[in-house]
């Protein structure tokens, strides 16, 4: 019997203390102007800070290179973390690690520059072979309209013929 009492009041000698803590802690928020919310949030960013091998200074260094970055760009932190986030889905999406696209845009580039100066060989050269066989655009449509009927007229003269 002494044992078991001895345990409960060790039992209850803790929660006792940790009652204690806590009510001197919720005293010292209170003192200091935090809300138990402010609080539990803090402990939450904390842990998350640790399980991914961040520390305060860190996130401060990266802040303030945040706070530069945007008054140099004139734009919000709310739009900078808008664009990671885009930024994010993109590479997600297509596949490609954030630290490659920049150079991935660039290949895009180059590719558009390529396809821009073929689109341009090809009018080019459209615009030769009008020359050369002396028609415009205007007679090339008309063409194309009427030929469904000169067809039809080609049909109807090889008949007469096989009708003769």
């Amino acid at each position: 019997m002494g044992l078991l009492r001895a345990r409960e009041e060790r039992k209850k000698g803790s929660k006792e203390d940790e009652f204690l803590l806590i009510r001197e802690l919720a005293l010292i928020l209170k003192k200091e102007g935090i809300g138990v919310n402010l609080f539990a949030s803090s402990i939450r960013l904390k842990k998350r800070l640790v399980a991914n091998d961040l520390n305060e200074e860190q996130i401060e260094t990266f802040l303030e290179s945040l706070d530069t970055y945007c008054f140099k760009r004139q734009c919000s932190n709310e739009e900078f973390i808008k664009l990671i986030n885009e930024l994010s889905v993109y590479s997600r999406s297509y596949g490609i690690p954030l630290e490659r696209l920049g150079a991935h845009i660039m290949k895009l580039q180059r590719y558009l520059t390529q396809l821009k100066l073929e689109i341009e060989n090809i009018r080019n050269r459209k615009d030769q072979a009008l020359i050369d066989h002396n028609i415009t655009i205007d007679q090339l449509e008309e063409y194309e309209r009427s030929k469904p009927l000169i067809c039809k007229i080609d049909e109807l003269r090889d008949r007469i013929k096989s009708l003769s």
